[in-house]
């Protein structure tokens, strides 16, 4: 049940993403890294929480997490 809110609001964090990736690429003139780095925080994650995020056992990521390395993308 904790998925229905969660994934609500996780849809609704993709949705304005996508939307914010658009429009930072229109007015970019057209610099896709820029729009495919919102696009990759907001819609990377966890969309579902299984009963292993509940206990603790696997992270919950809202927000896409660092890549490998520790840096922001």
């Amino acid at each position: 049940l904790a998925t229905i809110p969660y994934g609500a609001a996780k849809l609704g964090l993709a949705l304005a993403g996508g939307i914010a990736g658009g429009v930072g690429y229109a007015l970019s003139g057209g610099d896709l890294e820029s729009a495919k780095e919102i696009w990759a925080q907001c819609m990377e994650g966890t969309y579902v929480l299984t009963p292993a995020h509940l206990r603790g056992e696997e992270p919950i990521h809202f927000i896409a997490p660092a890549p490998e390395g520790g840096t922001q993308r």
